[in-house]
């Protein structure tokens, strides 16, 4: 019994209440409804901004996690609002240090910004040193006889070992992109200027046909042309227009043309007949 009166009670005092807020809201001026109405939909917008606030990044790049370079272009992102995000931009940035070709984004709960991307990921790690200038190499004079050649690629060594190197990579495109994450590389680039994309697309060919055939070469991309170190063979080098055909060709014959001049300091693999010095 007391229950039911007490039941009979809450109801009787909820429809009070309703009752009561509707006389309140009738009572009010049109003008004062609109400021209230107003206030509730600051209230709102308020809350549901606050939800579309970027607070975390989690990025991949080919199933990896992104390098220092590709998460700095995304940091500013962070504390800003997700409509506020241009995908255009961010491929427009991404392409000055990565061969984009795939990015897509995700905002989910909490406040996450989810970032996959995809880009060719098969480019070589290299050490690039830009100078005002080029020495001469001893192996241009064209009085040098064999026997007082010196290695160009020591030249090369020894020039370099005084300067600071920025780690990147080369690709296949024709790129040359920052990579801070690359160790240090077997592939050096000494240059005035960088190259055009067609000389660095040609020069990725050449590693790569170069990798097939020889080993743990040390490699120095000098201007125009390509050297090659190796602890058991003289200095290779490849011009950047050479045929690869032709130096294929050469490459397969290495064994024997080490033989021809035991005492070569240098092979140029860049004609169809290769020069030994």
């Amino acid at each position: 019994m007391l229950h039911k009166r007490l039941s009979r009670s809450s109801i009787s005092l909820s429809k009070f209440s309703d009752r009561h807020a509707r006389v309140i809201i009738q009572k009010l001026t049109p003008s004062m409804r609109l400021v209230f109405s107003g206030l509730i939909l600051v209230v709102i917008i308020y809350f549901l901004s606050r939800s579309l606030i970027i607070k975390t990044l989690v990025c991949r790049v080919n199933g990896e996690i992104c390098s220092q370079e590709i998460l700095d272009i995304f940091r500013p992102l962070i504390g800003g609002n997700i409509s506020s995000v241009r995908k255009n931009n961010l491929e427009w940035s991404l392409k000055q240090i990565f061969p984009l070709e795939n990015l897509k984004y995700n905002f989910s709960y909490p406040n996450t910004l989810e970032i996959t991307m995809t880009g060719n990921d098969d480019g070589y790690e290299v050490t690039g040193y830009q100078v005002s200038a080029l020495p001469n190499l001893t192996f241009d004079s064209l009085s040098t006889e064999s026997g007082s050649i010196t290695s160009p690629s020591r030249e090369i060594k020894s020039f370099i070992n005084g300067l600071v190197g920025n780690p990147g990579k080369i690709w296949m495109s024709g790129d040359i992109t920052p990579d801070s994450s690359s160790p240090s590389a077997n592939i050096h680039h000494v240059y005035t200027h960088l190259p055009s994309s067609g000389t660095v697309s040609a020069i990725f060919k050449i590693i790569t046909l170069v990798s097939r055939y020889i080993e743990n070469s040390v490699i120095y991309i000098w201007e125009d042309r390509v050297f090659l170190s190796h602890d058991y063979l003289p200095d290779i080098i490849i011009y950047v227009d050479a045929d690869l055909a032709d130096v294929e060709s050469s490459l397969q014959s290495l064994d024997f043309l080490v033989t021809i001049k035991k005492d070569a300091k240098v092979l140029n693999l860049s004609f169809k007949h290769p020069i030994i010095k």
